[in-house]
């Protein structure tokens, strides 16, 4: 008889993932509007590849983009439909929802990781601290933040979030762990970044596939 697989995990699963059409502005200079939106979405397909095998109590990508829910049913995850209104307010409404069904943690999860793997997930996880941050590859963002629920801390995603974070868990007397590994520390944001990707291959199939195309190889990246 096989035994049916239960969550490892307390935890839900929340991709921020915005609508596509209006990502990556910041290469604007580098990649025109089809391209960036083929990147995130790209990106989004790798994450849900890399999450799919960590046995999460529900899995949820949070967007206000109908494309964006579609890639979701695609990969299996479900999604919460959210305003546009911007990544804080798409990351409390998950929150949210997670505390009225009675999550105990809930992770938030940027949606343009092309290198992350399943075991960065399970690192982040092992950490039982009431605030886990992953900060990008500056140690000024935040790409992942693991909260205990009810909230510990409101999310403060934005410039220099990742000093936020631990600032707002200083002041909510919680303990703060930082985890770093490459699959969580590299978004993809600024020129520099897309040029970084471009050059250390070994992203996630979707936006491997997508790098090797006319579009990116066109790319005006100095």
């Amino acid at each position: 008889m096989q035994l049916e697989r239960m969550p490892m995990h307390d935890t839900w699963l929340c991709i921020l993932a915005r609508d596509p059409a209006a990502a990556k502005t910041r290469l604007s200079g580098v990649l025109g509007p089809e391209a960036r939106a083929d990147l995130a979405v790209a990106m989004l397909e790798d994450v849900l590849a890399a999450t799919s095998t960590v046995l999460f109590v529900r899995r949820l990508v949070v967007t206000e983009s109908e494309l964006v829910r579609g890639v979701a049913r695609s990969a299996g995850a479900e999604s919460l439909e959210v305003g546009a209104s911007g990544t804080n307010d798409a990351a409390l409404a998950a929150l949210r929802e997670a505390t009225r069904a009675g999550a105990v943690r809930a992770l938030l999860l940027a949606a343009d990781l092309p290198y992350l793997i399943a075991s960065d997930l399970e690192m982040l996880l092992a950490e039982e601290t009431g605030v886990v941050i992953a900060p990008d590859r500056h140690r000024r963002g935040t790409n992942a933040l693991l909260l205990a629920l009810p909230s510990v801390i409101a999310p403060a995603f934005g410039p220099d979030s990742f000093r936020a974070h631990q600032e707002l868990a200083r002041r909510a007397s919680s303990e703060a762990t930082v985890v770093t590994t490459p699959g969580l520390a590299t978004d993809v944001d600024e020129p520099e970044d897309l040029r970084l990707l471009l050059r250390a291959r070994g992203a996630g199939r979707h936006t491997s596939k997508l790098l090797d195309s006319a579009a990116f190889s066109a790319a005006s990246l100095g």
